[in-house]
């Protein structure tokens, strides 16, 4: 089915160029993964713990964009066409992430966890604010969610920024934390991405319990 409007048209596209940069992963994934032995040695399981954090990002991101635009697609005005860049620069952010677990890339960590990280979850907050005042002129519990939604965005970006100062520091400075001859700091900050993410996105989806007791109610009293 052809999109029949700029919204679905967006939509669509989004969702191919996502499409497209997961299919072109896979030819990263089996430069890091074929054969499979590559994993047991050291720089071999880092690259496949950074690919999988690479994963983890874009794939929950990209479940969670679903989960916004279906509920708040596209305007066709100013505010949704910008948002729509901003959506494609994500998208690029995304696809550079996955290319430096590449393990002929040099200075891969470096470059992931100094300025992506932190890039990605700016663009996420120029994200969130267009879709706010996109809506604003929705219910006010809506455009509070919403705004609350766009903070939880804030603080994430803050703590990865201090992340990648505390990174670029240790980094270059700091000799200890060896496991079998190796600094293992870039394992511990890939952790530390994964585990931000996470929470990230869990604090994002929380569905707040009021709402679904309403919902509850309403079922019941439709029994």
């Amino acid at each position: 089915m052809y999109p029949k409007t700029l919204s679905d048209f967006y939509q669509f596209s989004l969702h191919l160029i996502y499409a497209v940069i997961i299919g072109q992963s896979f030819l990263i994934a089996s430069n890091v993964f074929v054969p499979i032995g590559k994993l047991f040695v050291f720089t071999g399981f880092e690259d496949g713990f950074i690919l999988f954090l690479a994963y983890t990002v874009t794939i929950t991101g990209w479940v969670g964009w679903s989960r916004s635009i279906v509920k708040n697609p596209h305007s066709e005005n100013s505010l949704g066409n910008f948002r729509f860049i901003v959506d494609l620069i994500i998208i690029f952010l995304y696809y550079y992430l996955i290319s430096l677990a590449d393990p002929s890339k040099e200075a891969q960590f470096h470059e992931a966890f100094i300025w992506v990280f932190p890039a990605i979850f700016l663009a996420y907050i120029g994200w969130d604010w267009l879709k706010f005042f996109e809506y604003k002129s929705d219910l006010s519990k809506a455009v509070l969610q919403r705004k609350k939604r766009a903070l939880i965005t804030v603080y994430f970006f803050l703590a990865f920024s201090v992340q990648s100062f505390i990174y670029q520091y240790v980094s270059v400075n700091q000799q200890f934390l060896n496991w079998d001859g190796n600094l293992i700091w870039t394992e511990i900050f890939i952790i530390s991405s994964f585990t931000l993410c996470i929470a990230y996105r869990w604090l994002k989806w929380q569905i707040p319990v009021a709402r679904r007791r309403r919902r509850r109610q309403q079922k019941s009293s439709n029994k």
